[in-house]
């Protein structure tokens, strides 16, 4: 998933990161973190953010999104 990923150009990424991690005395995790560059330029010009921790179960995986406020689009992202 990342591999393909890493051949587009930068722009067009949006798979970043997929990583397993070992949590002694737990399960593992998978961590993939998932965002296209114009929508991290975006978040880090946010005033306000906010993180839905939710966790809408698929396929064994807990999904969060992170949303935020942008005035001039009048629109969450």
């Amino acid at each position: 998933m990342v591999s393909h990923e890493k051949n587009l150009p930068l722009e067009d990424c949006y798979v970043h990161c997929a990583e397993e991690h070992d949590i002694p005395g737990e399960a593992k995790i998978r961590l993939v973190i998932c965002m296209y560059k114009a929508m991290s330029e975006l978040l880090l010009d946010a005033k306000h953010s906010s993180i839905d921790t939710s966790f809408k179960r698929l396929h064994q995986w807990q999904k969060f999104e992170i949303e935020a406020w942008f005035p001039q689009y009048q629109h969450c992202k």
